[in-house]
């Protein structure tokens, strides 16, 4: 069944396969610091983060391939408050 989420999710990997070297790094960077925070159960934000979260920033194709992916998340938290929803008889 195709779904909002899926289409930006297929786009978000489309255009994550097409990002430059540099701008793949800065992405793999956020993620990995990203990861790290959470596992440390998101104690305050490190500065490891901060700057990742800035060079996403300041990359734009980075940015934009987060961007379409963040929109592919919250279409899917959208459909599964759908999909929980009671249905009227």
């Amino acid at each position: 069944m195709t779904t909002v989420s899926s289409i930006y999710f297929a786009a978000a990997i489309a255009a994550e396969r097409e990002l430059p070297p540099a701008s793949r790094a800065v992405l793999d960077t956020y993620e990995h610091e990203t990861r790290a925070w959470v596992r440390a159960g998101c104690p305050g934000v490190p500065d490891a983060l901060v700057a990742a979260d800035e060079a996403l920033r300041a990359d734009p194709l980075a940015s934009a391939a987060i961007a379409i992916r963040r929109l592919g998340n919250a279409a899917f938290v959208e459909e599964r408050h759908l999909l929980a929803a009671p249905v009227a008889a």
